[in-house]
């Protein structure tokens, strides 16, 4: 059955079965203390990495008890009514008790956050919580006007309006019997947009939304869900959405949300202009509530370009966010209303990403099952000794790929031969030429060092994979190095000592040394080119910079060749690009900087059509290769071969997994479509893998 089948045999089901919505109901943490908690049983809140549900446990406290005074004292955090919290950390152990007893014995509400930091304490967590909780079941005291009974007052008890709250990050360490005694929740954002709106506005009551009779300020606090919304659920397309996880918060939402407040209430800005308002937003939201966590400028782009698309005057006139029509009111059941109406699923073009970004989706989460099923299918039996069957067994095909990776070539050779004819020079000549650089060109050198690299890495994988084979024949000891480079091939992971020497390797061993052969083989070709100085000339064949192991280094040895040919400084340089059938500012023979013709270039995101960037369609390739581009480098003082304006500035990564960034490049685009560029994520890759 196709995913398109299975979605609409779903839906049929729901409208048969008259159901309102598909997932379950977002959580809710006073929803679920009213209806699934237990004085006697601690709540254990699973929680994501930077997740703070503390804030939200408050709010559901002082919405149950009141706006009371805080019982809590000492060192332990600020309260809120009757709501007690202590971060666990080195020396909280004993106030953490203490405040266990305290609340139990109160009826005060207390969260111990983050025990994922002290699982070495957590079994007398689990023993104090056996002894004060589930063996005095029998022993609860109740209210009666607001004051406790004194029965069985020899005996710890339990007040039936105590709850305990407990937050921790997933952690192997994690006692077992302690886990099995509490009710388990997973503290996380809901899937979908339509549930994380609803989520946000279930957060705020009709009073807050109501304050100032602002509809301004209620369609600010619109364009907020949904920007909260939008960052969060784009995380599912990973790493073209983002090239990260971020974790965005409902503590985000919270310091946003009072950032409004300030400005349109606080600051007599209600009814009138916003415009200084939005500017605060943008800078305030894209710099330190969201963007602060950021470190990819890239990502920080589309952070901004959201931000200037939702909170302007444009949003507040048409009362138009994504696919909502925003009701224009202040009224909560309004915006529920709306919500409601939603979809339970979500579309690309909701964050303005490609149409065909599902094909991009499904081929990621394949690679992540392959992975995974790669794993599994490792054995995972062996001792910690040498087993010569075992080994034989498993190492076998990795042993065999690399025999045949090297028949037709004779990089292996060039390492040791002092004479080898093929590469030109020794390694040890090479090594010399790499150490004088006697008035060497730049590029030259880079190559000369990217060849040695590469016969240093070849020669340590093979000896590494000949003393595996010899200690499976039975002719060589098993040393402590030759033991650990077969633990992790066992496990299917390419070895430390190979990873030390090129980083950017493929963490699958049997895709790293398809690579290491590959791209040893078209260095050892560029060198031979160069040294014959018909590389980098402008009549020369085009080059793939995936064939090298650091491009953006031989990028940079372009710009210092470029930088002495024309006698200029080399941070005066910046990088240039001319794209066939587009239209350029001045011709390419024109300039008399190093041009180098790159070939086999893939587009991400968006079509080419007519020398510049196009929409893709439902139905459009993942990736699409591009023509032939030429590189170079120009005076910054010289305008680029095509405007700011016709032209957007693109990253290039090494590959789809966008974890390397290569360099930038100005693309062609229609005027005034940048933003509609930057949300889809669109980007340039050297390997589709």
């Amino acid at each position: 059955m196709s995913a398109f089948s299975l979605l609409t045999s779903v839906e049929n089901t729901s409208a048969v079965r008259n159901l309102p919505q598909l997932g379950s109901s977002t959580l809710n943490l006073s929803r679920l203390y009213e209806s699934e908690t237990r004085f006697n049983e601690p709540i254990l809140l699973l929680i994501s990495p930077g997740a703070d549900p503390s804030q939200e446990l408050a709010e559901a406290a002082a919405s149950h008890f009141g706006k009371s005074t805080s019982s809590g004292g000492g060192n332990v955090e600020p309260q809120s009514g009757r709501y007690r919290q202590v971060a666990m950390g080195q020396g909280q152990a004993d106030l953490a008790l203490e405040e266990l007893r305290a609340a139990a014995e109160a009826g005060d509400w207390l969260c111990l956050k983050n025990l994922h930091l002290v699982t070495g304490w957590l079994p007398v967590l689990e023993k104090a919580v056996n002894t004060l909780l589930l063996a005095n079941e029998e022993h609860v005291i109740g209210s009666v006007d607001g004051v406790p009974s004194a029965q069985h007052a020899t005996r710890p008890v339990v007040h039936k309006d105590f709850r305990l709250w407990l937050t921790t990050e997933p952690h192997s360490g994690f006692p077992s019997a302690l886990l099995q005694s509490c009710l388990k929740v997973a503290y996380e954002a809901p899937p979908g947009l339509k549930r994380n709106l609803r989520r946000t506005y279930e957060s705020w009551s009709r009073a807050y939304l109501a304050q100032g009779n602002s509809v301004t300020r209620g369609t600010a606090l619109a364009a907020l869900a949904w920007f909260h919304a939008v960052v969060q659920e784009r995380r599912t397309y990973i790493p073209q959405g983002w090239t990260k996880f971020y974790e965005f918060s409902l503590a985000d939402l919270r310091a946003a949300a009072d950032v409004i407040d300030r400005l349109m209430l606080d600051s007599g800005s209600v009814g009138g202009s916003v415009k200084d308002a939005w500017a605060w937003i943008h800078g305030l939201f894209g710099e330190a509530i969201y963007g602060g966590r950021m470190d990819n400028s890239f990502d920080a782009q589309v952070l901004q370009s959201y931000l200037h698309q939702m909170f302007s005057d444009q949003t507040v006139h048409s009362l138009r966010l994504g696919p909502l029509q925003l009701p224009g009111t202040t009224e909560l059941r309004d915006y529920t209303l709306l919500i409601d109406s939603l979809s339970d699923y979500d579309l690309p073009s909701h964050f303005n990403l490609p149409a065909n970004i599902d094909r991009s989706a499904q081929r990621n989460a394949a690679n992540r099952v392959i992975a995974q099923l790669r794993l599994l299918s490792r054995s995972v039996g062996y001792a910690n000794g040498f087993d010569k069957t075992l080994w034989s067994q498993e190492l076998g095909p990795i042993l065999v790929l690399w025999k045949k990776l090297n028949q037709n070539n004779q990089i292996i050779q060039s390492g040791h031969d002092k004479r080898s004819r093929k590469s030109g020079s020794s390694i040890h000549k090479i090594t010399s030429h790499v150490n004088t650089g006697k008035d060497e060109p730049p590029v030259l050198q880079f190559l000369r060092l990217e060849w040695h690299n590469a016969l240093h890495l070849v020669q340590t994988v093979h000896n590494g994979l000949a003393g595996l084979s010899r200690a499976c024949r039975g002719t060589q000891l098993v040393t402590a190095g030759l033991h650990q480079l077969a633990e992790s091939l066992l496990h299917g992971e390419t070895p430390k000592t190979w990873l030390d020497e090129w980083p950017e390797g493929a963490l699958d061993p049997v895709s790293f040394l398809r690579d290491l052969v590959r791209k040893a083989s078209a260095v050892q070709d560029w060198l031979e080119r160069e040294e014959n100085n018909q590389l980098i000339q402008r009549d020369s064949p085009a080059l793939d910079l995936a064939d090298l192991f650091r491009p953006s280094t031989f990028l940079n040895a372009v710009r210092q060749q470029t930088a002495r040919q024309m006698s200029v400084p080399i941070d005066s340089l910046k990088l240039a690009c001319w794209w066939p059938n587009s239209i350029h500012r001045n011709s390419e023979k024109q300039m008399k900087s190093i041009i180098v013709r790159v070939t086999n270039l893939k587009l991400e995101g968006a079509l080419f059509e007519s020398g510049r960037l196009a929409p893709s369609h439902p139905e459009s390739p993942s990736l699409t290769h591009l023509p032939d581009v030429s590189l170079l480098w120009i005076p910054k003082s010289s305008p680029d071969p095509v405007s700011s304006e016709e032209s957007i500035s693109l990253p290039v990564y090494l590959d789809n997994a966008r974890d390397s960034l290569v360099a930038n490049l100005r693309v062609p685009c229609p005027v005034g479509t940048q933003d509609q560029w930057i949300q889809a994520g669109v980007a340039l890759l050297l390997s589709s893998f």
